[in-house]
């Protein structure tokens, strides 16, 4: 390979990339000359190396002359020159209202490619993007884990039936997100805050981290149980409610009466049915909860 070059000079350094020893080559670092009286540096943002509108600052750390340059990628990017969508809101400026569909993100720590689903929507005049981490049927429910744990399900073919990110995919995704959200049947019958569904704040609750919570009470913007249309539904809106995920139980919201207590909820008496489960788990199924009312209910994790 390269018979007839002499030097070639690459455009990453050992310390980025593993470099595979070949016989008969020598590798080089390339380290700008400094004197005392007289420093010589390159300045690398001059040629604005860093992509998708990021903000280019000269390296900090001296003491490593592998590190050139260092970008700060708005929302969505990363990469060494945020050359990565790593997030649905990374394709912001390239769709169009409502272009809900199949999305290719790219992990910049393994610089691998990986799928999600994307909802796209106006709120206000502002155009906003939510990343679906997990989905399944109630029938599929014995497959979910802790988000805690790395358990990734049919990552490769999105789907509503049974899919989830791996950890590490998951992991780079709250660089872009401040939210998560739980909804219900959303590939049926698309968005909707007045059927079940409940809304939170990463601060208040890291579902992703959080894995000692026991009707944990948790903040949240907003919870339906139950559709705000039917008698027995319950509405709240910045209230706590009662949350559980441990290294056993997957994530979901403890409606039973006396968790629903210990938090001082406005849920109504008659929503706390047999130590029902929202949201997840499930081990006490309502069918009026629309995420359990048929084994083909399906349950949605995204964030915001």
């Amino acid at each position: 390979m390269f018979k007839d070059t002499d030097c070639q000079l690459l455009s990453s350094s050992r310390a980025e990339v593993t470099l595979q020893r070949m016989p008969g080559y020598t590798y080089y670092d390339i380290i700008p000359w400094q004197r005392t009286s007289c420093p010589i540096g390159i300045d690398c943002c001059k040629q604005n190396p860093c992509l998708h509108g990021g903000a280019c600052e000269p390296p900090t750390d001296a003491g490593d002359p592998t590190i050139r340059f260092r970008c700060l990628c708005r929302e969505g990017y990363g990469g060494k020159q945020c050359q990565y969508r790593i997030s649905c809101s990374g394709y912001l400026d390239t769709v169009t209202s409502r272009t809900n569909g199949i999305y290719t993100m790219v992990n910049p720590n393994t610089r691998e490619p990986f799928q999600v689903y994307c909802r796209f929507d106006y709120v206000g005049k502002a155009f906003i993007s939510m990343t679906l981490i997990q989905s399944y049927a109630l029938r599929n429910v014995s497959q979910i884990k802790p988000f805690t744990q790395n358990a990734p399900i049919n990552e490769n073919d999105v789907n509503f039936q049974a899919c989830r990110l791996s950890k590490a995919n998951m992991k780079v995704l709250p660089n872009s997100a401040v939210r998560w959200v739980a909804t219900c049947d959303f590939e049926k019958t698309g968005w909707s805050v007045d059927t079940d569904f409940v809304q939170a704040t990463l601060n208040n609750f890291n579902l992703l981290e959080d894995n000692n919570a026991v009707s944990k009470c948790v903040m949240v913007k907003k919870m339906v149980i139950r559709g705000e249309h039917i008698i027995q539904a319950s509405t709240c809106s910045k209230c706590e409610i009662p949350v559980t995920q441990t290294v056993s139980y997957p994530f979901h919201v403890n409606t039973d009466r006396a968790s629903i207590d210990s938090c001082d909820s406005p849920i109504p008496t008659e929503i706390a049915d047999c130590d029902e489960d929202s949201f997840g788990w499930y081990q006490c199924v309502n069918t009026n909860h629309s995420c359990s009312a048929s084994p083909e209910s399906t349950t949605q994790i995204w964030l915001k």
